[in-house]
Formats: structure tokens, C-alpha cells, sequence
């Protein structure tokens, strides 16, 4: 546990969350860029999701991928999508929003934005 001005901060032992403020979310999609990290994508998420459904797109390609799994994503039950991978751009989560209309979560930009609320500093 670390403390950062009045807010502990620690991690749980098996997902880098901050306990008792992250909730329980419910039926979600992982995106993950390659079929050896779907183990790992369902021990990630698993802890905090009712039930995890991992797609595999490679972010290092051409957008096809991307979109492939948007589409398989676009008419499934799911309260967040969650695009796993630090290859994943802005450009790649924006294409997912606009097929699926589902909220998007890219992971490469999570760290710095939970820094920059505890810091105070806008991002732009």
C-alpha cells in the first residue's frame, strides 16, 4: 500500500487495480493481440468481471484486425470492451467505438490518466 495525499493506494495480488474503488463490472470483451494471451487475459480480468469474452486482433498490422473484432464484438452482450494490449492506438479504440457503440477502454493511456486525477494535471 502506498499513500498519495489522503488517497491508499494498493494493488491486488493478481490485477494492478485499486481495490475497493474499482467495481465488479459485468459482461465484457478483451481484446487481445495474440492467442497465447487469452489465459492471461481471462486471470487478468477475471477478479474484477462477471464473465470475460477475449477476441483476438493483432494491433501491429494493418486495421483489418481491429475491425474484425469490432465486428464480432458489435452484437454481443457487453458493458465495456477492453482493448489489452499497449499496441493499441487511439486510432484503433476510436474505430471500435464507432463500429460497436460500446464504451472502450485502451490500456496504454489507464496509468497515466489515474496519475494525472491524483496530480491534478489535465491531460490533453
Amino acid at each position: 500500500m502506498k499513500k498519495i495525499g489522503a488517497v491508499t493506494i494498493g494493488q491486488s495480488p493478481r490485477v494492478g487495480v485499486i481495490p475497493g474503488i474499482m467495481p465488479i463490472l459485468g459482461e465484457d470483451i478483451v481484446i487481445t493481440p495474440d492467442e497465447q494471451q487469452v489465459q492471461q487475459a481471462y486471470e487478468q480480468w477475471e477478479p474484477i468481471m462477471k464473465e470475460v469474452t477475449p477476441i483476438l486482433a493483432n494491433p501491429y498490422g494493418d486495421m483489418s484486425e481491429g475491425e474484425g473484432a469490432a465486428q464480432k464484438s458489435k452484437d454481443m452482450a457487453a458493458d465495456l470492451i477492453v482493448m489489452d494490449c499497449i499496441g493499441f492506438t487511439k486510432k484503433a479504440k476510436n474505430l471500435v467505438d464507432s463500429i460497436t457503440g460500446k464504451p472502450v477502454l485502451l490500456c496504454r493511456t489507464c496509468p497515466a490518466r489515474i496519475v494525472s486525477e491524483l496530480l491534478g494535471v489535465q491531460l490533453h
